[in-house]
């Protein structure tokens, strides 16, 4: 929520990730000679499914192996998308961005959209790609969460790429153990 937006980084560290995973990303992006890659912003707890589990974190670890040409740290708001040569900007956005991302853009800043399951956004400011066209005609690509996304979108921007959400193996799951099973279903 905005009320969170306005703590200090270090309060949103501790709401929102380890601050031991969040130490181990800024000790990457200070490694020279790398891609910097922000992915953010992070609005949800680590433990959400769709957006922490299954989007960000998992590819920021990736992205931060020992050989790879990339180090990728997450931003929690647009003022901190700076500090990156590549960003991927994770569901929830709002028009007010925009001409940051241009000024970005104009500096050799190269700019991703992830879907994921915008319009429903966790952060009140946030707005839907569906009518904010505009944003995506921004970004340099796109990536979608299911085949109806990459169609809806690639009329507006050709550059859409397929990222389905993995499907999710409760045997190998780290999520706490419960009484009840949820069932989960991707559309």
């Amino acid at each position: 929520c905005l009320a969170e937006r306005r703590l200090p980084k270090s309060a949103l560290v501790r709401k929102k990730v380890s601050p031991f995973w969040y130490a181990r990303l800024k000790s990457h992006l200070r490694q020279p000679g790398k891609f910097k890659v922000g992915f953010g912003p992070v609005v949800e707890g680590e433990y959400n499914i769709g957006v922490r589990g299954s989007r960000i974190d998992p590819i920021v670890n990736q992205l931060n192996a020992p050989h790879s040409p990339y180090a990728a740290g997450i931003f929690f708001d647009y003022d901190e998308m700076a500090q990156f040569d590549i960003i991927v900007v994770v569901k929830e956005f709002y028009p007010g961005m925009y001409p940051l991302v241009e000024r970005l853009k104009a500096q050799g800043k190269r700019f991703f959209y992830d879907i994921v399951d915008n319009p429903f956004c966790t952060d009140k400011r946030s707005v839907s790609y569906h009518e904010h066209p505009e944003f995506l005609r921004l970004m340099d690509g796109v990536i979608s969460s299911s085949p109806i996304q990459t169609d809806d979108v690639r009329p507006i921007n050709p550059n859409v790429v397929l990222i389905e959400h993995p499907i999710i193996n409760f045997a190998r799951s780290t999520y706490p153990e419960k009484p009840t099973v949820d069932i989960l279903w991707q559309g």
